[in-house]
């Protein structure tokens, strides 16, 4: 099956070095997605979705099952709300063990997500989103009320208008720069309702998300133990994590580990900050 990787950079360019995957199920599946604002860590919330496996002609993009979008509320307010326009399901991140690199100011968070669609008719809706906001004080604090959570110190997303083609996924990417008071930060995906057809209510025929990515590196795409500066230790930990091939060595973000990433993290490398 076919991944399409496609990179939108915010607040700075994406910085090239990994860090390790924290998201709880970042590939639904092993736990249902809850239908309220997320205030605390471990768990995908918000809006209602089902994790399923193949269905529709959509075959999960990794392993057994996926995310379905399937409605534009929380429970809590019916499945939907006045002017509701899209799916969220996010899930919060504590950035704690890496507090010295975003107290210093040098931090970047990266995030991506997989995203397919049936085909159907020129009335199904094409547009998805994966965004990051980077919030102080306590998961606990994230929701404001039934359908909001707080304002951010800082927010990015990106999005992508998705093909029609079932057997194809699309990876679509965003960066963003973390204040230096960021204590965590949300990670959302969404399906959005971007063709009226004059309906009510869920308007979504099949759309999924999978095999979302989360990681905390430098600004300095080299500094790739997140140290605050570029020395051997770094080209020590990425052939370390490139002999692995853990996400860590994705270095490109093409979303496989291979030769590029080595090209790339040397000639990052030779350059320094």
């Amino acid at each position: 099956m076919r991944i399409i990787s496609i990179v939108v950079a915010v607040c700075g360019g994406i910085a090239s070095s990994s860090y390790a995957q924290v998201l709880v199920d970042p590939g639904f599946e092993d736990q249902p997605i809850l239908c309220n604002i997320p205030d605390a860590t471990g768990f995908w919330g918000v809006d209602m979705g089902t994790t399923v496996t193949t269905q529709q002609g959509v075959t999960p993009a990794e392993g057994e099952r996926m995310l379905r979008f399937d409605q534009t509320g929380p429970c809590c307010a019916g499945g939907g709300g006045v002017g509701a326009r899209g799916s969220d399901i996010a899930q919060l991140v504590l950035v704690a063990p890496v507090a010295d690199l975003v107290a210093m100011g040098m931090a970047r968070a990266r995030a991506s997500v997989a995203v397919n669609r049936v085909t159907g008719s020129s009335l199904v809706d094409t547009q998805f989103i994966v965004a990051m906001h980077a919030l102080d004080g306590e998961p606990s604090t994230f929701p404001t009320g039934c359908t909001t959570g707080r304002a951010a110190l800082k927010s990015g997303s990106a999005s992508v208008f998705s093909d029609a083609d079932p057997g194809t996924w699309e990876r679509v990417s965003v960066s963003l720069d973390l204040p230096a008071s960021t204590t965590f930060v949300a990670v959302y995906v969404s399906a959005v309702e971007n063709i009226s057809d004059g309906g009510a209510g869920n308007e979504f025929e099949g759309h999924f998300a999978d095999g979302v990515r989360f990681s905390i590196v430098s600004q300095c795409p080299a500094d790739f133990d997140r140290s605050g500066f570029v020395d051997l230790d770094d080209y020590v930990a990425f052939v370390l994590a490139f002999e692995a091939g853990t996400d860590d060595a994705d270095f490109d973000q093409s979303g496989f580990v291979d030769l590029d990433d080595f090209i790339a993290f040397v000639q990052s490398f030779e350059l320094g900050c």
